[in-house]
């Protein structure tokens, strides 16, 4: 026999070389499902076995290797020829700790569950599966642990709860997950750092995550909506918490690496965030984040967040009060075809109000917004046409245009006379 080709295996406790052993954890390296199969068919104990000295001392269990690899063939075959789930390689780990870790392999964490797999051991670092589930990219894993009733708030041997691990890696659909489980976003670990601290800890990432782990604003409550699972949440707060995970997912410098590419609708996800912000629905009533929002998701091509960010600018509401930069973002708007930013423009022209005064400027641009239905619109130029204020005096075509505006909604103009 060549000792080279072979390793020493322990089965049932006995020490054996092995070289049909070797080609077993070659095939489970290596992914081979049906040579697995093959080789449990003439010898069921290798499922049980471990093995030493090929990997420079470290213990290997076929168990953990095929779980951490997503090998889920050779997983539930390992199981129905006796693997015990709860058995442990290198460092302590079981092969529950190896699938937590990917998203991925989530039906081999449910398998291992339902075969007895305890959902809370430690290995030597003191981790629990919930602590790798807590890295992993979304939270069907942690929800997996949940359900078999593991704790959110274990702790490792650095004091790092779950939460702290999701902030440092900006899981932000595992932290909801954990946050909707009672997570403590004040915990501290060994060094006395928060989850929110923690992600300022890493700044390419902090914008994604900060703002969910303050404990003042008890953000993590927030977060927790978009996880919720058996917790029904309103919808309004549902598409809020979801808004602010899309927005600031498009904050990050440079982006995350498993989010490279900023989808095309992000910007908009900012906008609605802002109007969540601006009128208290789904989340507690901030006109400034509202106004941050705004122009945010205007700086990047939201045209209807850029209207949003001049009214504010105009009523000088969550800013200070500033016709003239709400001028420039309504002008920015209507230039992009957004109706409502061209009215809002018109009527600063009309007036003088942060910009020269110019009655024909204001005419041209109700012309455009009350030919795209915008009643409002019609309704100013009918004033405009009443008076000749810009435009040649017309009360024919000023009644006319409040007909139109009474169409379209606008009931003053179904009840007044042009002129008034």
């Amino acid at each position: 026999m060549n000792a080279r080709a072979c390793v020493i295996v322990v089965m049932l406790g006995v020490a054996h070389w092995g070289c049909a052993a070797d080609r077993f954890l070659d095939a489970v390296d290596r992914g081979d499902a049906a040579a697995v199969k093959a080789m449990l068919v003439k010898d069921p104990h290798l499922a049980q076995s471990k093995w030493t000295g090929r990997r420079g001392g470290v213990v290997q269990r076929p168990l953990v290797k095929a779980a951490g690899d997503g090998h889920l063939e050779i997983v539930r075959a390992l199981l129905d020829n006796g693997a015990d789930p709860n058995a442990t390689g290198a460092n302590e780990e079981t092969a529950l700790h190896a699938a937590a870790l990917f998203s991925e392999h989530a039906a081999i964490t449910d398998l291992l569950l339902q075969r007895g797999a305890r959902p809370e051991p430690r290995d030597v670092g003191g981790d629990t599966p919930m602590h790798r589930a807590a890295e992993a990219l979304d939270g069907e894993q942690a929800l997996r642990l949940l359900a078999r009733g593991a704790s959110v708030r274990v702790v490792n041997q650095f004091g790092d709860t779950p939460l702290h691990l999701a902030a440092a890696s900006a899981r932000m659909h595992t932290a909801a997950v954990l946050c909707g489980a009672g997570a403590d976003p004040k915990a501290l670990d060994a060094k006395g750092q928060t989850p929110q601290s923690r992600a300022h800890a890493r700044p390419e990432r902090m914008f994604a995550v900060r703002a969910w782990f303050d404990p003042v604003t008890g953000e993590c409550a927030r977060l927790a909506l978009l996880a919720a699972p058996g917790k029904p949440a309103p919808e309004e707060a549902r598409r809020a918490a979801a808004a602010a995970y899309e927005c600031l997912q498009m904050q990050q410098e440079p982006p995350d690496p498993q989010f490279p590419k900023r989808r095309p609708n992000q910007a908009s996800w900012c906008g609605v965030l802002g109007y969540a912000q601006e009128n208290g629905t789904g989340v507690a009533k901030d006109e400034k984040r509202a106004f941050v929002s705004y122009r945010l998701a205007c700086d990047n091509g939201d045209v209807d967040s850029c209207t949003r960010a001049g009214v504010l600018l105009e009523d000088g509401r969550g800013t200070g009060r500033d016709p003239a930069a709400a001028a420039g973002y309504y002008e920015k708007a209507c230039a992009a075809s957004d109706l409502w930013g061209c009215s809002r423009l018109g009527h600063l022209r009309e007036r003088g109000v942060g910009v020269p005064k110019d009655e024909r400027r204001a005419a041209a641009l109700y012309e455009q917004a009350c030919a795209g239905k915008r009643g409002w619109s019609c309704r100013r130029l009918a004033r405009l046409y009443a008076k000749g204020a810009g435009v040649e005096q017309d009360a024919t075509k000023a009644a006319r245009l409040d007909a139109q505006a009474c169409e379209l909604g606008e009931k003053d103009s179904c009840t007044r006379t042009p002129t008034r």
